[in-house]
C-alpha cells in the first residue's frame, strides 16, 4: 500500500504537475514557470480533487447501500478502483480520485 505523499506524486505526475516536497509544510508544492501556485492537496481540498478528476476524465461515484466508493477511468472502462467507505463521503471521493489518478501516474513511468 502506498502511503498518501506516494499517492499525491504519483497523482500530480498524472496530472503533468511540476511539484515539490516541503518538508518545513509536509505537502507538496505546486509549481509553473518557477512561481510557486499554492500547495497541491487533493486528498483534503476539494477543489484540488475536482480539478483532478477533470483534467484526466475520472468518474467518482457512491454507493450508500453497499457502503463503497468507486472511480472510473472514462477513456478505459476497464479500470475501476474501489474502496470501502469511511463514513466521510467527501473524504472517500477525494481519495478514490487521488487513488484513480495514482494508477494514471504510475502507468506512466
Amino acid at each position: 500500500m502506498k502511503t498518501d505523499r506516494e499517492l499525491l506524486e504519483l497523482a500530480a505526475k498524472a496530472a503533468g504537475y511540476n511539484v515539490d516536497w516541503s518538508d518545513t509544510y509536509q505537502r507538496l508544492e505546486h509549481f509553473s514557470g518557477g512561481e510557486y501556485q499554492g500547495y497541491f492537496d487533493p486528498l483534503t481540498d476539494d477543489g484540488d480533487a475536482l480539478r483532478l478528476a477533470v483534467k484526466l476524465h475520472i468518474s467518482p461515484s457512491w454507493s450508500p447501500s453497499k457502503n463503497s466508493v468507486k472511480a472510473a477511468i472514462n477513456n478505459n472502462p476497464f479500470l475501476v478502483f474501489g474502496m470501502d467507505a469511511t463514513g466521510d463521503d467527501c473524504a472517500d471521493i477525494r481519495r478514490i480520485i487521488v487513488r484513480a489518478a495514482a494508477a494514471i501516474g504510475e502507468a506512466m513511468q
